[in-house]
């Protein structure tokens, strides 16, 4: 009860000059046999990401992937969420407005993911809908082609 006294009334203004992020979508998570592999939480959120990829370059919109180093001493860092979360912070803290595409993410509880997804779109980032975006991206950015 206490969230909505403090966080979630501010919202943040989409940018003239947008570019999708793509963090970490590692073939290991859509790879059957593989023990990243998560059918239920990954192939729903590859199938957003290739669609959401195939209407930004529609309307030239930049794509930008990233990728994580993993120690040679054999750590990893298998969560998702968190390179999620620290890459949208970081893009709020230096001045962007970010966007998370809720069908985009996963993890491999969704427990986690919904968790992320919340705590996110209270504090630094607007959480929408895939179905919002390409709408919304079409309105905007369509028109200038």
């Amino acid at each position: 009860d206490n969230f909505p006294q403090c966080y979630g009334k501010n919202h943040l203004e989409f940018g003239d000059k947008p570019a999708f992020v793509v963090i970490d979508a590692a073939k290991a998570y859509c790879t059957a046999g593989c023990v990243l592999y998560g059918p239920d939480r990954f192939d729903r959120a590859h199938e957003s990401m290739i669609c959401v990829i195939r209407k930004c370059r529609e309307l030239e919109i930049h794509v930008i992937f990233t990728s994580v180093i993993y120690n040679t001493k054999g750590e990893r860092s298998d969560c998702v969420q968190a390179r999620m979360r620290e890459t949208t912070l970081d893009a709020m803290q230096h001045g962007f407005s970010p966007y998370v595409i809720r069908e985009a993410c996963g993890d491999r509880h969704d427990a986690v993911n919904d968790a992320n997804l919340f705590h996110m779109d209270q504090k630094f980032a607007q959480v929408r809908t895939e179905e919002w975006t390409l709408k919304y991206l079409d309105e905007k950015f369509g028109k200038q082609k």
